[in-house]
């Protein structure tokens, strides 16, 4: 069938040429054949490398958005010019600036050049006016889409005279401007003389100073663009300037057809309504105009137009939309305008005297609605409530643009006659029999647009109501039991209207004494049709239909006293022959089982067939499906047991034809057999539809409850060894019993299941049943710790046995994937782990996990360390290999996970025999741990994504040198003790998400290299600087701390907190999100890995860095949503800070301040009180407070923090 891989590889190249590269790739995973053809990886860099160079790249195409380094792009263009290029095309939106290498200008063999949007962001400092830049414009007159960004508009914004060029093809102009000057923007307007798409975004005060105003004076006349072709404008944080609000209303004057303004977060709600008033009501001279606001603030729904909120509020009940009044002003009346009620009385019932609070809640909604707003649709759900109530409410409602009406009223009423004549009712759903019960002489109906009705439980004869619906599409009917108590209408004739498009019909009615029902059904156009009757003791029951050539779906549901008088199943089922889906139900396949010869009609559209078979016979379903000649699903369901009212009778129809059906050949796709009990013809007519349903996908078997375990077990056995025709087929059980369903699984998903558990607990599910007696020996994932034994007497011995029994035991063809050992040694006794290592040792072995905790250290096989399948492997707390008399050689070239935990050995054989190594953890103990042996460098492969160093080896006298050139790291976790002479090398991490470090030195000012490794991370996620790893920074050297453009995430353990610091932290953080600050006091001395570190306390009490910026972080204006304070101590300092961020922190959104435990109760409440009473800049910021009093919560861990790093002299 795969005929499109036979072709050659260089008409598929062109194939996929037509394709976007990440689609192309994709082909890689289609077959061998198509894994060469380009390698699966979306990054460009892979891309560019892996590609097969003996085929140049003729053409190129690229499209990317905010790249932040030029270098990465410079890169990419580079590696694909060429004497072959011949079409280059390049759609770029850089947050910087790039020249285009010079081979690109001087390609002899290209021939086409694209370069799309021209976005100039020209960052100027100091100087006013940047000459090229109006030179620049003037290069761009031709272009269609510009936008002046950043500080662009800023060097128009100058003393000297500057004529703007004539754009004679702009089509689309976005202007970034520091401050709002209608001269400039107007002088701009002049020279654009096709304009279509305006946006302006006032920038002042996000990153740019104002300026001073724009001399020059613009034309009097109107702008050309403006009355003829400016279609869209939009306005960018709007501040409500009068200069804003003029040149607002001079654009809507004169022409714009769609207007959007960005209201500025900080304006209240009150603001905003008279901003959004007063712009409303400016006369506009377009008559298509659309003037939408957007609130830059949280709550942008109330934003929305009144007619999208009544859309959403009509989808609750009217309780719910009641509620939201007393949101704020906007939301006080917009319930009142509503046109759906949906009225219950559920939510009352609970409360005492319900029924006049519901009354009152019921005339008060109608009372104060907006009459403007007429009622479209109504919904009322009532009980023990007073009929002429119900009438009032009704007739407030009723007029002539009612549309739907449901009512579920448990007492008699009348309907007002105005119901009955709505012209415009579109829907009539009357639930319970309440409303038609006084109509013995029902008054005229005439319901011109009814095209839903639904009478539920009525006892009245409904044809009046019938007769008055000349469009009724859809009709749903329940006649209940009569009562003796109640007064019941009956007519022997009841006949459907021809319009049906849906007809639903329960028939109780001859139930009891009424001995002849007639139904009439000549409905045409039916597409859908639903019957459940019960005709009982001697009544008749008569269809009269016409054929329903539209039909799509039947369910038919007969249940007769006398089965052979319900002869009218055959002839409708005949009507029926264009259905989709047929479903007969409890004993309507009966009347088919019955003496007269009957021919089964021929089914040409019938995909799916449910039967429920009272009396199972393979004849019956063979006839059934040789007339149904596309059939797809077939579902049957054997009722034989169930307690109805007859007994069972045999099929006497004719023997079915001894060929194939043809649906069970080519279309029978799904077949459920429910309620299977085992027969000798139910088994034989399973395997017929297995052996000989060639396009059969899915067998589903349900088991009755009825059989024991070891029943079930022999029946899936039995049914699973039938060959299938179909080599697709799935064979799946059911059990009806709930408790044994999972015994029914296949063994591979039982085995999946069982690998997350440890192999005692595996085992141990072999003395459930014979069904998992054995399933444990086919596990392929072993996890075994010895911790369960080491409590009871001789448990070494007794865990031998138990490990030898497990690897005897197990299932040899089921090879070992994935090893766990832990073992813990207390004696001398000798464990055979290397007896154990060496039977688990083979090809498949992927995963290994050994925790050694040995009197006598092992050495590991050397097949472990040249295994070519391993993936991972975890080496913790054993010496593994200090008995080696030289390093073993070491390859594992499938090798992705490495932990070493307080390895004594030098790992560098270890690391370099790991050529696709993707995460590492490294823990290297100090010289006091066991046999410490001295590690001068160590150097991490380049292929890392993840990293965990710990290293406390080095020593005051030795040069110790750490190399981390790993420029595909995303995760770093550093806790290093760093000596005088501790060197480390590392390079730039661009793919950097997150990172975490810890370092310890005694003196903070030879840590020359923290401040470089701070700016190799620059673009990562998150950043945790740990303890006195800041200490770096609070030390005489003065340091700049990077920028980092994508940190959303900081945590900062800070000596003392001093606010010039995090300030020029925050300043170099754009976008960040959260901020967690750690406030910890270190003592004088503190012992540090058995080594006594000293510090002056004069080291931390200053920060000799720069002052930051008087400006407000951009961060903090606009991105900051979630701050956190640690060890808060009610400083001025710390006061200040708090309070700068609570007011300035437009976008906070969660304050937590943790409270230090040596604050007495009234002084917390102090505190609390003192915080909270600080104005805030976000309406949606919540201040929390965390106690950590030892006393009141225990002696926790941040107790214990608190205790061991208290300082009183600070």
């Amino acid at each position: 069938m795969d005929r499109i891989s036979l072709l050659p590889d260089s008409i598929l190249c062109d194939i996929l040429s037509y394709l976007p590269t990440k689609q192309a790739l994709t082909t890689s995973i289609l077959s061998r054949k198509w894994r060469y053809e380009d390698r699966f990886n979306l990054n460009v860099n892979a891309i560019l490398a892996q590609r097969n160079a003996d085929y140049p790249i003729e053409r190129f195409r690229l499209t990317c958005y905010q790249i932040s380094e030029s270098l990465i792009l410079l890169t990419w263009l580079n590696a694909v010019i060429g004497p072959h290029l011949q079409d280059l095309h390049l759609n770029i939106d850089l947050m910087f600036g790039i020249n285009l290498p010079e081979a690109i200008l001087t390609c002899p063999s290209l021939k086409s050049l694209a370069l799309k949007q021209a976005h100039l962001d020209i960052l100027h400092h100091g100087v006013k006016y940047v000459g090229w830049v109006s030179d620049l414009l003037h290069a761009l007159c031709k272009i269609k889409f510009l936008a002046l960004r950043g500080h662009t508009t800023q060097c128009l914004f100058s003393g000297q005279a500057f004529k703007f060029s004539e754009s004679s093809n702009l089509l689309n102009l976005e202007l970034h401007v520091p401050s709002f000057n209608t001269n400039f923007l107007l002088n701009f307007l002049h020279n654009c003389h096709v304009l279509e798409s305006l946006v302006i975004h006032d920038v002042k005060g996000v990153y740019l100073r104002p300026v001073e105003d724009y001399g020059s004076t613009p034309p009097t006349m109107v702008l050309n663009c403006v009355t003829s072709h400016l279609k869209n404008f939009e306005f960018r944080g709007y501040r409500n300037s009068s200069h804003e609000r003029e040149f607002i209303a001079y654009l809507l004057q004169r022409d714009s057809d769609n207007s959007s303004i960005h209201l500025n977060y900080y304006f209240d709600q009150k603001t905003k309504y008279n901003i959004i008033r007063e712009l409303a009501a400016i006369p506009r001279n377009s008559t298509t105009w659309q003037l939408n606001f957007t609130n830059q603030s949280m709550d942008r729904i109330s934003s929305l137009p009144n007619s999208i909120l009544y859309e959403i509020l009509s989808y609750l009940t009217t309780k719910e939309v009641v509620i939201t009044s007393i949101l704020f002003r906007r939301w006080r009346h917009v319930w009142k305008d509503l046109q759906v009620l949906d009225i219950d009385y559920t939510p009352f019932c609970s409360s005492l005297e319900w029924e006049d609070r519901f009354d009152s809640y019921v005339n008060a909604i109608l009372a104060q609605r907006n009459a403007d707003y007429p009622i479209q649709k109504f919904c009322l759900t009532c009980n023990k409530v007073s009929e002429s109530l119900v009438l009032t409410w009704l007739n407030a409602i009723t007029g002539p643009h009612l549309q739907e009406l449901y009512l579920s009223v448990d007492l008699p009423i009348k309907l007002p006659e105005a119901i009955l004549t709505c012209p415009s009712l579109k829907s009539l759903i009357l639930k319970r029999d309440s409303f038609l019960d006084s109509y013995l002489k029902l008054s005229n109906v005439y319901l011109p647009s009814l095209k839903n009705l639904e009478l539920d439980i009525v006892s009245m004869d409904p044809s009046k109501l019938l007769s008055g619906c000349p469009v009724l599409e859809n009709f749903k009917l329940i006649l209940p039991m009569p009562d003796i108590c109640c007064l019941y209408v009956i007519r022997t004739m009841q006949q459907m209207p021809r319009t049906l498009k849906s007809l639903i019909i329960e028939d109780n009615t001859s139930f009891y004494g009424v001995s002849h029902r007639l139904i009439l059904i000549d409905t045409p156009s039916l597409e859908y049709l639903h019957i459940k009757i019960m005709t009982l003791l001697n009544s008749k029951l008569e269809f009269s239909f016409s054929n329903f050539t539209n039909i799509v779906e039947a369910h038919l549901d007969l249940v007769h006293d006398c089965i052979y008088h319900v002869g009218l199943v055959p002839h409708l089922l005949h009507a029926l022959r264009e259905t989709k889906l047929l479903a007969l139900k409890g004993y309507t396949t009966l009347c088919l089982f019955s003496g007269p010869a009957f021919e089964f009609p021929e089914f040409h559209r019938l995909l799916n067939l449910e039967l429920h078979v009272p009396c199972f016979s393979t004849n019956f379903l063979l006839n059934f499906l040789h007339n149904s000649h596309v059939l797809e699903t077939l579902v049957i369901n054997d009722i034989s047991k169930e307690k109805y009212f007859h007994p069972v009778v045999e099929y006497d129809g004719p023997a079915p034809p001894t060929m194939v059906p043809n649906c069970v050949m080519s279309h029978l796709k799904s077949f459920e057999f429910r309620g299977y009990e085992d027969s000798v013809d139910k088994r034989e007519f399973i395997a017929y539809l297995l052996q000989r349903g060639l396009a059969l996908k899915k067998v589903t078997i349900h088991l009755k409850y009825v059989f024991n375990q070891k029943t079930k077990y022999d029946i899936v056995r039995e049914l699973s060894a039938i060959p299938r025709g179909s080599t697709t087929c799935q064979l799946n059980f059911i059990d009806q019993n709930p408790r044994q369903r999972i015994s029914l699984l296949p063994d591979s998903i039982l085995c999946d299941i069982l690998s997350y558990l440890p192999t005692k607990e595996a085992v141990s599910t072999s003395i459930l049943s014979r069904r998992w007696r054995h399933v444990w020996k086919d596990l392929q994932v072993l996890d075994i710790d010895n911790i369960r034994f080491r409590y009871t007497q001789e448990w070494e011995a007794r865990f031998v046995s138990y490990v030898n029994a497990i690897l005897a035991q197990r299932n040899a063809d089921c090879p070992i994937e994935k090893f766990r050992l832990i073992c813990k040694e207390d004696s001398e006794y000798s464990l055979p782990i290397l007896t154990w290592l060496d039977a688990i040792i083979r090809p498949h072995l992927q995963e290994l996990y050994l925790y050694l905790d040995l009197v006598v250290g092992i050495d590991l096989p050397e097949a472990i360390l040249t295994f070519p399948s391993l993936k991972s492997l975890v080496l913790k707390r054993g010496d593994y290999f200090d008995y080696y008399p030289e390093f073993p050689n070491v390859y594992l070239p499938s090798l992705k996970n490495l932990e070493l935990d307080t390895l004594c050995v030098d790992p560098s054989k270890l690391l370099s025999g790991c050529p696709v190594l993707e995460n590492l953890m490294l823990i290297v103990p100090d010289r006091f741990y066991g046999s410490y042996v001295y590690i001068p460098t160590i150097q991490m492969p380049r292929t890392l994504k993840s990293l965990i160093f710990e290293d406390k080896s080095t020593v005051d006298n030795d040069i110790n040198h750490r190399v981390i050139d790993t420029p595909s790291l995303e995760y770093l976790y550093m806790k290093i003790i760093a000596k005088s002479k501790l060197q480390v090398s590392f390079s730039n991490f661009p793919n950097m998400v997150e990172a975490h470090l810890h370092i310890h030195h005694e003196h903070a000012v030879h840590v020359p290299w923290v401040p470089e490794l701070l700016l190799a991370l620059r673009e990562t996620k998150l950043l945790a600087l740990k303890h006195l790893t800041t200490l770096c920074f609070f030390s005489g050297v003065t340091f700049g701390i990077p920028e980092f453009p994508r940190l959303l995430n900081l945590e900062l353990d800070v000596p003392c907190l001093n606010t010039d610091f995090l300030l020029n932290f925050l300043h170099n953080c754009h976008v960040l999100e959260a901020l967690a600050v750690h406030v910890w006091k270190l003592k004088t001395n503190v012992s540090i890995s058995f080594s006594v570190v000293v510090f002056r306390s004069d080291i931390f009490r200053q920060y000799y860095g720069p002052a930051p910026p008087t400006m407000v972080p951009n961060c903090v204006t606009s991105h900051l949503k979630s701050f956190e304070f640690r060890g808060y101590k009610d400083s001025a300092g710390q006061r200040e800070f708090i309070a700068y961020l609570l007011q300035r922190g437009l976008a906070l959104k969660t304050v937590t301040i943790h409270l230090t435990y040596v604050f007495g109760q009234d002084t917390r409440y102090d505190i609390v009180r003192e915080l909270s009473a600080i104005p805030r800049g976000s309406t949606t910021c919540q201040l929390n407070f965390i106690d950590l009093n030892p006393v009141k919560h225990g002696m926790n861990s941040h107790y214990l923090y608190s205790l061991l790093f208290i300082d009183q002299s600070c």
